[in-house]
């Protein structure tokens, strides 16, 4: 191997080093020493950030963490299981307020989660370095009414990685439980209390208000007691009373009754008869409810309520309710669409009767329009029907079941005109209901009503009757779909450099029935970009197999769409559409990564539209809301925004929202990069910008707040090119960048405002905000340097009292100027290292992204061309030839002319006719022509030591016809050698006379040679890549470059190979024949 390829270990360090690298706070950039077999701890603690916290409300804990050691911590898992008194799921009460365990984390973490049993794990980066501190932060909310005033939250944290011993600590709050008062309620089981009559009453005691933050619950209940009005009669309770003594009936240690909403709540059941010989019709009587007991701290609880209730003589009666309700979607106002099936319910309650009725049955006749096609029927019900060819019957269901045409025994296309539903007797207070099923499709129909009757007849044969009609509008088919936004499940708080998964569901639904051909639109949120490849199928680890022409989506993304938002547009073009009551096999979910978005939250909103146009607002009713206007629960508004292709206040749009946490992030993003006189623009690692000696490059530096968290305290240090130069900041002081000249600098540096500039004329200066131990660094840092001209450092300080707000940037520009004898095709690199602190929390970080390199270009191009002599009016390749002998890549445009009789063409296309232009086929180059001329410019760069051809022929003359043709090449970049760049060649058209046979030797010849000639490479030294750049890529192939960049300098130099290939013919023997071509 080489030196120029050799590879040594310090290249692991920058092949590491991103272009445009986020850093968060804390995060310092360095290297890592290879893991051996030496000790390692990782050493946890926890502290209560308050010494005490109310149930029910945040309790609050602080996790420290030190990796000790001489070797990094492998694999390091922090964990807290869950504490006594904090439930792993929330309560059914208090929804209001229950947070699950909220975690904070660390620039070390990477990932944090809550498990179902509710314990908190941070899984810590792969390799945590040795020495490595920092804090992590997990907030909990102990459960109230079940934890005891007092009591103890005793909190542990385990620490573990693959080379470490467990570590483990523990801290302790007080939690307080304030007492609460009592709550008695008192309800009857029926809406009116007769005289005469069992009378039951339900009780409850409980806390006054269940939900409430804080308060200490219900533990024993010592006595419940209810006293009657004087002359009532107690008849029985559930659970048995402890004692009846005249109207006063007590409970003695009731257990509670597990309700889950409220724990500690008690309950008793007690029926009750009030005799008409005691009390009178409308008479208000009063029952008093007492109760004690003690709270989950032993602390006495007391409560005691009196309920009003009146009564009322009894009288026997029936009186029946019926009601013809219709199946309303949202905001289509009782529209159905032709063709599809939709339902008429007629419900018949007997709540307001004190008797039976000894039979009830419901009768309809069904509209014209009306289609029936099925009911569904409990065990017992009948149902009598007359069809129109006036057929009767009936049909007594003996379990519950569909009931269709073909149930009765009818045709399918059989049309019923009236039915009766019998349930046979019915009871007081209950209630019965059926549903008719049918569809309408007469096109000149808009309207359809059923109206019933009910009947139902007592013992003695008194009928009692109720009515009720019930209508729909009848419309054109119509899209009625829907669309479900789910944002991220769990406690993660998602933080700048975050990735956040939206799920969601899309779905035709089958009120329209019209099929849909899905187009959806994506609000990206606020603050957040799209992930790379951001859309995918979810579920595909369940084997969910996406719908058949929906497995490759088509993404576009408008930029500032809606109200300054980026919209991401998906389709399917060419998917089979969705029919009514379908749905797409997997969800689709759109990732997202947080960039600028504050602490807090952010939004997403999707939009399903149709892709066949804009889906109007009919047959939906006028009140659908207005995008703009909608809260984040309408699930269908008028998009007034024009999310969707084409929408409008007066199209439609099915919408789907959602929610995902974001937390607080600090992240600086940095690509320094240069523009050499030869570029055209400025240009970033791998590429290598190109310039010539004698003239000025530039070098810009963007530095931009992507994170959410304002930065101060900025600091940038550059230290110029030098040979034998390294990388400015502790982690890269000790890593040689490669350069081998130094470029000047030209004068003062303007800076963006907010920002100063001072100069050193130090190659080591003092800087201690990126190298705090710097070894005999020099501090001559000033603002007026005597000499530009021997400047060595820029520092770039940020004003005191000024910041970087998120999402801000500032640009730093300046010009250097490269000498006169700095030799071609050498490279010199440079790279800046940053300071910023966090202004809300104090941390700093430091970073040095990945170095630029600029060189010196020369080239040495050349063509060459030989003469023939051809048959007449044939056409033969133009044996032209391009080579660039010079160090540098160049691009090439060649330029040649020929005499009118010998005419050139473009992959045979003939250049006579100055008015028809043509072009090659060659990818490598453009040619076109002009009369007698033809132009070919290289498509890229022609590489140092390569050699080309142009796909251009050449048409020979007359016979005895002689043309000249004649060829000159020049390119961007400086050739000082110019005698080989033009040629100029005869060629010949004769007609050959044939060739007399001659017979073979019968020996062979004698004295091969057995060492061919050779050429040695002209150009001097071969390509070598600048830091990270790619062939093909418009790099520009350099010299010198140390290789200690890993991807970045990989390519190094190979010196003299390749960089000419020279093609040696033999000349041709003066009795070979004359018009042999090549």
């Amino acid at each position: 191997m080489t030196a120029a390829y050799s590879r040594p270990k310090n290249t692991r360090f920058w092949a590491g080093v991103c272009a445009i690298l986020v850093a968060v706070a804390g995060l310092n950039i360095g290297t890592s020493a290879a893991f051996a077999a030496d000790p390692a701890s990782l050493t946890v603690s926890i502290t209560a950030d308050t010494p005490s916290a109310q149930t029910g409300t945040n309790a609050s804990f602080t996790i420290g963490y030190s990796c000790v050691g001489t070797v990094p911590c492998e694999g390091a898992v922090i964990k807290v299981p869950l504490p006594q008194y904090v439930d792993a799921s929330a309560p059914s009460w208090g929804y209001n307020w229950w947070h699950t365990p909220a975690l904070t984390n660390s620039p070390d973490v990477a990932s944090s989660s809550v498990d179902f049993d509710g314990t908190a794990q941070f899984t810590m980066k792969a390799s945590l370095p040795a020495g490595s501190t920092g804090s992590l932060g997990i907030r909990m909310t102990p459960t109230t009414q079940t934890t005891p005033d007092g009591a103890t939250l005793n909190v542990q944290v385990n620490g573990s990685g693959s080379n470490l011993a467990p570590s483990t600590a523990s801290a302790a709050m007080t939690l307080s439980a304030p007492e609460h008062t009592l709550s008695a309620q008192l309800y009857g089981s029926s809406f009116f209390y007769y005289l005469d009559q069992d009378v039951t009453f339900n009780g409850y005691i409980g806390l006054q208000d269940p939900s409430a933050v804080g308060v200490e619950g219900l533990d024993t209940l010592s006595t419940y007691k209810m006293t009657l009005p004087a002359g009532a009669q107690f008849v029985s309770a559930e659970p048995a009373a402890s004692n009846v003594t005249g109207n006063v009936v007590t409970w003695e240690n009731l257990p509670g009754n597990n309700n889950s909403f409220q724990p500690g709540q008690r309950s008793v059941s007690m029926k009750v008869r009030f005799p008409s010989t005691v009390f009178n019709d409308r008479q208000n009587i009063q029952i008093l409810t007492e109760g004690a007991g003690t709270s989950v701290s032993g602390k006495p609880m007391t409560v005691s309520r009196n309920d009003s209730f009146m009564l009322e003589t009894f009288v026997e009666k029936i009186q029946p309710y019926l009601q013809v309700s219709t199946s309303s979607y949202s905001y289509i106002d009782n529209s159905v669409a032709r063709g599809v099936p939709y339902s008429f319910s007629l419900y018949l309650n007997n709540y307001n009767s004190t008797t039976a009725a000894a039979n009830a049955y419901v009768a309809a006749d069904l509209p014209a329009a009306f289609i029936f096609t099925s009911t569904y029927m409990n065990a017992g019900e009948t149902l009598r029907w007359k069809a129109a060819s006036g057929a009767t019957g009936s049909y007594t269901a003996s379990d519950s079941e569909q009931v269709t045409l073909q149930t009765l025994g009818l045709p399918e296309d059989a049309k019923l005109t009236h039915v009766e539903i019998d349930y046979g007797a019915l009871e007081p207070v209950s209630s019965r209901s059926t549903g008719l099923n049918g569809v309408t499709t007469d096109p000149a129909v808009t309207s359809v009503q059923l109206c019933a009757t009910a009947t139902l007849t007592s013992a003695s044969g008194t009928t009692y009757p109720a009515s009720g009609c019930g209508s729909y509008k009848v419309v054109d088919p119509f899209i009625y779909a829907s669309v479900y936004l789910q944002g991220p499940s769990g406690s993660t708080v998602y933080r700048p450099g975050d990735t956040v998964e939206w799920n969601s569901y899309i779905g035709n639904g089958s009120p329209g029935g019209k099929a849909l051909q899905p187009v959806v639109a994506f609000v990206i949120p606020k603050g957040t970009k799209l992930a790379d490849n951001p859309v995918k199928w979810g579920s595909s680890e369940w084997g969910c197999t996406p719908t058949a022409g929906y497995e490759n989506p088509t993404t576009s993304v408008e930029k500032n769409a809606v109200d300054g938002q980026d919209v991401l547009t998906i389709t399917w073009p060419g998917a089979p559409a969705l029919e009514p009551n379908a749905s797409l096999n997997c969800g689709l979910v759109i990732s997202t990564v947080v960039t600028t978005a504050p602490a807090g939250q952010i939004s997403a909103g999707l939009y399903l539209g149709d892709a066949g146009g804009p889906i109007s607002t009919t047959p939906f009713a006028s009140y659908v809301p207005l995008d703009s206007a909608a809260s984040q629960w309408d699930g269908i508004v008028r998009d007034d925004r024009g999310v969707l292709p084409g929408g409008s206040a007066n199209s439609i749009a099915f919408r789907g929202a959602a929610t995902a946490p974001t937390g607080t992030g600090a992240s600086l993003s940095s690509t320094l990069s240069v523009k050499g006189s030869l570029d055209t623009d400025f240009v970033t690692a791998p590429i290598v910008g190109k310039t010539e000696a004698g003239s000025d490059v530039t070098y810009r530096l963007p530095i931009s707040n992507t994170g959410n968290v304002a930065l101060n305290g900025v600091v940038l240090y550059d230290i110029l090119p030098f040979v034998g130069d390294t990388g400015v900041s502790a982690a890269a002081a000790s890593i040689p960048r490669g350069s081998q000249f130094a470029p000047v600098l030209q004068g003062a540096v303007t800076v963006p405002a907010g920002f100063s500039v001072e100069y050193s004329e130090s190659t080591n200066p003092c800087r201690p905000e990126v190298n705090p131990t710097a070894i005999n660094c020099v501090d001559d840092w000033t603002a007026t340097p005597s000499d530009f001209g021997t400047v060595r450092a820029l520092k770039f300080v940020q004003d005191t009292g000024t910041s970087l707000p998120a999402g801000e940037q500032a640009t730093f520009d300046w010009s250097m100027q490269i000498g006169q004898d700095v030799p071609a095709a050498q490279t010199a690199f440079n790279s800046v290292a940053f300071s910023a602190v966090r202004e809300d929390t104090g941390a700093a970080f430091v970073a040095e992204p990945t170095p630029v390199g600029v060189t010196l270009s020369v080239s040495d191009l050349a063509v060459s061309m030989t003469g023939k002599t051809g048959t007449p009016d044939s056409e033969i390749p133009l044996p032209l030839t391009v080579t660039n002998n010079g160090p540098s890549d160049s691009p090439a445009t060649v330029k040649v002319t020929s005499t009118p009789e010998f005419p050139l063409s473009i992959d045979g296309a003939t250049t006579r006719d100055a008015n028809v232009p043509a072009a090659a086929a060659a990818p490598e180059w453009n040619c076109e022509a002009q009369g007698d001329d033809v132009t070919c410019t290289s498509t890229g760069p022609l590489a140092s030591g390569s050699s080309a051809t142009l796909p251009l022929h050449l048409t020979l003359g007359a016979d005895g016809e002689t043309g000249t043709v004649s060829a000159s090449v020049t390119g961007p970049v400086p050739d000082p050698a110019l005698d080989n760049n033009s040629t100029e060649a005869e060629f010949i058209a004769a007609e050959e006379p044939p060739i007399p046979p001659t017979d073979p030797p019968t020996t062979p010849p004698t004295n091969p040679p057995t060492n061919p000639p050779t050429v040695p490479p002209t150009g001097g030294p071969g390509a070598s890549t600048g830091p990270g750049a790619t062939p093909g890529t418009g790099g520009l192939s350099v010299t010198g470059g140390a290789p200690l960049w890993g991807s970045v300098i990989a390519g190094a130099v190979l010196l003299g190979v390749g960089a000419t290939l020279v093609l040696l013919r033999r000349r041709r023997s003066s009795n070979e024949p004359s018009n042999a071509q090549d």
